[in-house]
């Protein structure tokens, strides 16, 4: 009895919970030079833009975090002081002007709205498709997190509407966030695992890292102030990560050999070193953030007349790190940036048509659904990068790659 009423006690004691914040005044969304109420956002404002601050203004209330939208509406930063976002928006603005002049969108056949392949005939479309999911497309994290050698056979059946993975292209807002610490970056993983139930595998493998890359939601992040982070640089990792947002979101899914040799080369034409190693653990050498070019050059001076093959080229994959593989798949993408220009944005075109045609696994119930780690076959790869980049491309790379680019 005397226990019960001390408990009662202590509850009646106990001050009440704190009220939510009020996101119209706590959430402060800053676009070309002014500031905006998320409920009173200008009429002009792009409307994947409010969109994703409408999403992200539920978790960016509650922990103080401001918003800056780019001129343009295609990437929404969220950060934590003024002075801070200021430097990552000159980034974001950067890499933008990048993305823009090296890969532009090439022409297309299908409307936006309508991307990817119509439907296979032999598959039946579901009455209703309002029933079906909606799309859990997640790109996997950079540094850690998937098997190193996931069996060919396994697959994880997902229910997607047609045409998943080939959402309306050049058209979401990309989200980064530069979150301040390990907290709040454990306070966004709550909230995606909350808000997207599909990413909750993903989410426990998140936590053992430091940032992510998402397609669905399309959104980056980094740790600005993570501990025991040697050889690292913010500006290189944002620069980086926004590189593949950009590219999923103009280009949709692409073999993780092009993702980063992308990404590299931005981190090249932008920062001028290179601090982002996906899935390599142990000192990272001075020479290792800039020095590309002569090891390449190195290593095939000592094979004159063995051209990089296929399996060099698309070597790289999720899980591991090699550095020849890496510097290769650099190599390449930066030869055909060079050489190629014309032609890169049209191959990542098919290989993007290639996945969403051929990563279809039929299910008991009719519908369809994607595996996590499907690859594109390299005889496929390299038909198609014969295709768009001509019958010699293997040995003008081996020149290339020999007279240090």
């Amino acid at each position: 009895m005397l226990h019960a009423l001390i408990a009662a006690t202590a509850l009646l004691a106990a001050p009440p919970a704190p009220a939510p914040p009020d996101l119209t005044t706590a959430v402060q969304v800053y676009w070309k030079g002014k500031r905006h109420r998320i409920d009173a956002l200008p009429e002009e404002m792009p409307e994947p833009a409010r969109a994703a601050i409408g999403l992200w203004a539920e978790w960016a209330g509650p922990v103080g975090y401001r918003m800056e939208l780019e001129e343009s509406g295609r990437v929404l930063l969220l950060s934590t002081s003024k002075a801070q976002a200021r430097q990552r928006m000159s980034l974001i603005k950067r890499s933008l002007e990048l993305f823009d002049r090296l890969l532009p969108a090439p022409e297309r056949e299908e409307a936006p709205a309508e991307a990817g392949a119509p439907p296979v005939e032999e598959e039946p479309l579901p009455e209703d498709p309002d029933e079906i999911p909606e799309d859990p497309e997640d790109d996997v994290p950079w540094a850690g997190g998937e098997e190193e050698d996931p069996p060919e056979e396994h697959v994880e059946p997902w229910t997607f509407v047609w045409g998943a993975g080939t959402r309306p292209l050049d058209t979401d807002t990309a989200v980064f966030l530069a979150v301040h610490d390990p907290r709040d970056y454990a306070s966004c993983l709550d909230f995606l695992a909350g808000r997207f139930p599909y990413l909750g595998e993903w989410v426990e493998e998140a936590r053992q890292i430091n940032g992510f890359a998402l397609e669905e939601p399309l959104a980056g992040a980094l740790i600005e102030n993570a501990p025991e982070m040697e050889e690292w640089d913010p500006d290189n990792e944002l620069v980086h990560r926004l590189a593949t947002l950009l590219l999923l979101r103009r280009f949709g899914r692409q073999p993780y050999w092009i993702q980063q040799g992308w990404a590299w080369h931005a981190e090249l034409e932008i920062r001028g070193t290179i601090y982002c190693f996906p899935y390599r653990a142990g000192f990272v050498g001075i020479g290792e953030h800039g020095g590309w070019r002569a090891a390449l050059r190195n290593r095939f001076s000592r094979r004159p007349g063995e051209p990089p093959t296929i399996d060099e080229v698309a070597g790289l994959r999720r899980g591991f790190w090699s550095d020849p593989y890496a510097q290769i798949a650099w190599g390449t993408i930066t030869f055909l940036l060079y050489e190629r220009r014309q032609e890169l944005p049209l191959l990542l075109d098919d290989m993007r048509r290639f996945w969403d045609e051929n990563n279809r696994v039929e299910q008991d119930d009719g519908l369809w659904g994607r595996d996590r780690f499907y690859q594109i076959p390299l005889p496929a790869q390299r038909e198609m990068l014969v295709a768009r980049a001509g019958d010699h491309i293997f040995a003008e790379l081996l020149a290339w790659f020999r007279a240090g680019g």
